[in-house]
């Protein structure tokens, strides 16, 4: 598989994707506070962070990816419904991995009630995981 990625252009609604696949787990753990979600969103992911997120030329899903104190943070990770459960997230951290500058840190968050992207990040090799109110917190560093 090859992974490849391309900017986002700017009139994309980049929440309207954000809402439509993380509302329902945000929802079952906190209740979706709509204005509350949009203000969060607005302000700390910057349009120009976004990134298609191609398969062998196929777009499948998008992401979010910025700099924040010295690491790379991976805010938003989706695939989209029809190419979930082949493999796509999970080439794509690795090949993101992979990419990293060395001694660079990747840093990522997911809710504790999302199983099945629990269930994917326990397969990244040398992820460390902690605890911290609704989130598990994953680091991987690339010695």
């Amino acid at each position: 598989m090859v992974v490849t990625s391309e900017v986002v252009d700017e009139n994309v609604d980049t929440f309207a994707i954000y809402k439509k696949y993380m509302k329902p787990w945000i929802d079952d753990l906190l209740g979706w506070d709509e204005l509350f979600q949009f203000n969060g969103f607005s302000k700390n992911l910057r349009q120009h962070y976004f990134r298609w997120i191609f398969i062998d030329g196929e777009k499948v899903g998008i992401s979010c990816l910025h700099e924040e104190s010295g690491q790379i943070k991976l805010s938003l990770l989706i695939i989209f419904k029809e190419y979930q459960g082949n493999g796509y997230s999970f080439q794509f951290l690795a090949e993101l991995i992979r990419t990293l500058p060395y001694g660079t840190t990747l840093t990522w968050n997911c809710l504790k009630n999302n199983t099945p992207a629990i269930r994917l990040y326990s397969k990244i090799d040398d992820a460390e995981r902690s605890l911290s109110g609704c989130f598990y917190q994953y680091k991987v560093f690339r010695a």
